[in-house]
């Protein structure tokens, strides 16, 4: 019980880390270069998915925002039941509910779209993205990384057949 306790003061504590960054970008809409060449703070309505694709689909948002309850649910669900077995693959769907929750928040309070700011001019200079992001981003990399993990050290506990 104390461990999903944690679960959710690290889901909350990401997901208003991401509102208040988002509050604060959207009320001044800067142009900042944090480190030149590199890394600037922006602001870009973002109504379509990764990278603004499907941005013209009419009514996309509605389908990304009826996807995000159906992720939420899904992964309240595994975390509450102990499904994944394994605390890192637990803090990593930690990380994937805060994001998915704090691009679900943006969705609904600004009419379908999400305020991206970070951008990464040095690997992708169209790419602009936000903290949620990061948390979905990192958290699926982890699971995968805890999946394949786990996978290698159950295939390794079977003794292999001698006979």
């Amino acid at each position: 019980m104390r461990q999903k306790l944690a679960y959710c003061a690290a889901a909350a504590a990401m997901f208003a880390s991401d509102r208040l960054l988002k509050m604060l970008v959207s009320a001044r809409k800067p142009e900042t270069t944090l480190i030149p060449g590199v890394l600037r703070v922006t602001y870009v309505e973002n109504r379509g998915a990764a990278l603004g694709m499907f941005d013209a689909v009419p009514y996309f948002h509605v389908f990304v925002i009826a996807l995000s309850f159906a992720v939420l649910a899904a992964v309240a669900w595994a975390v509450a039941k102990g499904a994944l077995r394994n605390r890192a693959a637990e803090w990593s769907l930690t990380a994937v509910f805060a994001g998915a929750a704090g691009n679900l928040a943006d969705r609904l309070l600004n009419g379908g779209f999400v305020v991206d700011f970070l951008a990464f001019d040095i690997v992708l200079n169209f790419f602009v993205f936000n903290l949620a992001d990061v948390y979905i981003t990192f958290g699926c990399a982890a699971l995968c990384l805890c999946m394949l993990v786990t996978g290698r050290k159950e295939k390794n506990a079977v003794a292999p057949d001698n006979s």
